[in-house]
């Protein structure tokens, strides 16, 4: 019976071992084990001398296979800028499998920093208000960034030097005095998916000197350089990202082979800005989108490029405002175009390839059959001319090659000339115009209904000012005011009806009639167009130097997925992915084509490299175990195991005991 009792008794004991150590304060860990904070803890009190003179730290981890759950606790530190070397949690030299949970962390010159950390898990923590930055990993491999916020830090929210082989995962950065992440000194390999950066006083993502690493379905927004900043990192892979509200441009690079792959490009100055190095880089753009203004998929075009970057090259990539007048007889597929512009040298794009595919091509408007490419001269003497590459139908693109006439590119559509038919026997238009200072919204109908398909061309003096096609609702709108115009509408199979008006009133609009031809001649709130002053149209933000200068936000969509905008500016608890972007507009069963592998590391996240194919495939029935590298997962695992074994064992123990009690006592006879 005694030997029943210790087992039982050891079993206990057991259970109670797995319980976390409660933490109270500051301190050096240094066995292997589960740690638990209790409370807010503050200060430096543990000397750091391997990180040189006057070093500290409030939590030192110095052994492997630590688990640290600060459990929503803070880890307060002295708020000083004298020293650089203070840390609110240092991994000490060489350990692996350590974790760090839900710490808040603030007032440190670093909040976490992990030296030589090899397959180290941090995840849930909130760092803010350090002198550099919030969190820092050197030397690291193949450790697990996942859903911490870095904020308001003195250089940047994360911060990677020499990291191989680590996953960095739906992280938020905002508001960090130079960069929300940094990869510097040769990181490569390293995978960033699904990480907010905004609102940073430089960049959203930096990359420099670092080669091979990859970003997928990074968003990146208001940041007052560069959403994504690449110098000398060639084998960069970008891929299904947003980048949208970027002063200087949403990615500059420089140095570097670059991959651009299916990322979406709105509201940039410009969008992709391609200096020159000191020797040839390559360039790939493979279906990215080139977005209008507000990024709703309305009017934009599809690029996909290769090219050979000189060293006495530079060039930017941009959507652009769609230059009026259009060629007579021409209307504008989705009013998109996109501009080149030339910066340095005479660059010459090696394969350029515009596309029009997706939902937002609506046959019953517009025939790939009569499209035309067409060039505005930005530089010269302006005006349109024509290209005389045939579009593809098929794969419903336009393919040029060697391409070094820069300017506005744009798909025109000739409007085929009607066949004579006798107007009597044909069903009237009915032409409609609503003229406000907000736009002049031109209505076609036919027996009192909305006529698809119809187009609309305003002209004065026999010049085309506008043209285009009816919406759903019969609808075409255009701004203008002061001029007195010909609006037309022709369809088939209809007689062709025109009017006359009078636009409002400039002055009435607060923009005065007067010629001009240059912003300088025009009041600050106003634009140079068409010789005429007119109102910058500025729905979300303050108009300043004839430009609008949108605010961070105006509603919460404008912030992207869990975002909130208040007072202007997108605040976040912790980030979740975008949404699953649909490239063309609305069309859910378009076809993705697929892209070309060698193995898994070749492919975006959540995918896996098909051997047969040679393809990248969508992982169908991804296994429910944690990734390997979680230290806290390894732990878990291993102690269910032995524990498992313990209990089997002694379990075994004691009904083999039992057996032997009840053999020893005597036979009834």
């Amino acid at each position: 019976m005694k030997t029943i009792l210790f087992v039982l008794a050891l079993i206990v004991g057991l259970s109670f071992a797995v319980q976390p150590i409660a933490v109270s304060k500051c301190t050096n860990l240094t066995v292997p084990g589960v740690y638990q904070l209790t409370q807010d803890i503050s200060g430096v009190p543990n000397d750091a001398p391997e990180m040189g003179l006057e070093a500290a730290a409030c939590m030192k981890i110095s052994s492997s296979s630590v688990t640290l759950d600060c459990n929503g606790y803070s880890i307060i530190g002295p708020n000083v800028i004298a020293s650089n070397k203070l840390y609110g949690i240092l991994i000490n030299n060489s350990v692996n499998s350590v974790s760090v949970l839900n710490c808040k962390i603030s007032g440190y010159t670093y909040g976490i920093y992990a030296l030589k950390s090899t397959s180290g898990t941090f995840s849930e923590n909130i760092l803010l208000s350090n002198t550099k930055s919030g969190f820092y990993s050197t030397e690291g491999v193949q450790n697990s960034i996942t859903k911490n916020y870095a904020y308001s830090n003195g250089d940047h929210g994360f911060s990677f030097y020499y990291e191989r082989d680590s996953t960095v995962s739906h992280n938020n950065a905002s508001s960090n005095k130079i960069s929300g992440f940094s990869l510097d000194g040769s990181s490569e390999r390293n995978i960033f998916a699904n990480d907010v950066s905004y609102i940073n006083n430089q960049d959203g993502f930096v990359v420099y000197n670092s080669p091979n690493n990859a970003f997928d379905s990074a968003f990146s927004h208001d940041n007052d350089r560069y959403g994504l900043l690449i110098l000398s990192s060639p084998g960069t892979n970008i891929s299904h990202s947003t980048f949208y509200k970027q002063s200087n441009g949403a990615v500059y690079t420089k140095n570097s082979d670059i991959n651009f792959v299916r990322n979406h490009f709105y509201s940039n100055s410009p969008d992709i800005f391609i200096d020159n190095g000191p020797a040839p880089y390559k360039l790939s753009l493979a279906q990215d989108i080139f977005d209008n203004q507000n990024g709703n998929y309305a009017n934009y075009l599809t690029l996909s490029a290769y090219d050979v970057v000189q060293p006495n090259e530079a060039y930017k990539i941009s959507w652009a405002q769609l230059p009026l007048p259009l060629p007579n007889n021409r209307i504008a597929f989705d009013n998109a175009s996109f501009s080149l512009t030339s910066v340095t040298g005479n660059p010459a794009i090696e394969n350029l390839n515009i596309s029009w595919s997706g939902s937002h091509f609506d046959q019953a408007t517009y025939s790939a059959q009569n499209f035309s490419l067409y060039r505005y001269d930005n530089i010269g003497n302006g005006g349109w001319s024509g290209m005389t590459n045939p579009p593809n139908i098929i794969d419903q693109k336009f393919s040029l090659s060697n391409v070094n006439s820069f300017g506005t590119y744009a798909i025109l559509q000739s409007i085929p000339p009607q066949p004579p038919q006798q107007p009597q026997n044909l069903p009237n238009l009915s032409i409609d115009a609503a003229l406000s200072c907000n736009g002049n919204v031109v209505k076609v109908t036919s027996n009192n209904a909305p006529l698809l398909g119809a187009v609309v061309s305003v002209t004065r003096d026999g010049q085309q000012l506008f043209s285009g096609a009816v919406n759903e609702f019969g609808e075409f709108t255009f701004s203008d005011c002061g001029r007195t115009v010909t609006i037309t509408a022709t369809a088939n199979g209809y007689n062709s009806q025109s009017i006359q008006k009078t636009l409002v009133s400039c002055n009435q609009c607060n923009q005065p009639n007067n010629n001009c031809n240059s912003n300088n001649d025009c009041a600050d709130d106003q634009r140079c167009r068409d010789t005429l002053c007119r109102p910058v149209i500025c729905d979300c933000g303050v108009v300043q130097k004839h430009q609008c200068i949108p605010y961070a936000c105006c509603l919460d969509s404008d912030c992207g997925p869990g975002g909130v905008c208040a007072q202007n500016i997108c605040t976040y608890i912790l980030p979740s992915p975008p949404p699953e972007q649909n490239i063309s507009g609305n069309n859910s069963n378009e076809t993705i084509v697929p892209l070309i592998c060698e193995s898994a590391g070749d492919c975006p996240l959540g995918q896996s490299c098909d051997q047969q194919s040679k393809t990248c495939k969508s992982v169908t029935n991804p296994p429910s175990t944690p990734p390997a590298n979680s230290a806290q997962n390894v732990q878990d695992n291993a102690l269910t195991y032995v524990l498992g074994g313990i209990v089997v064992v002694l379990l075994g123990a004691v009904g083999y005991l039992l057996y032997k009690k009840k053999d020893e006592e005597p036979k009834a006879k």
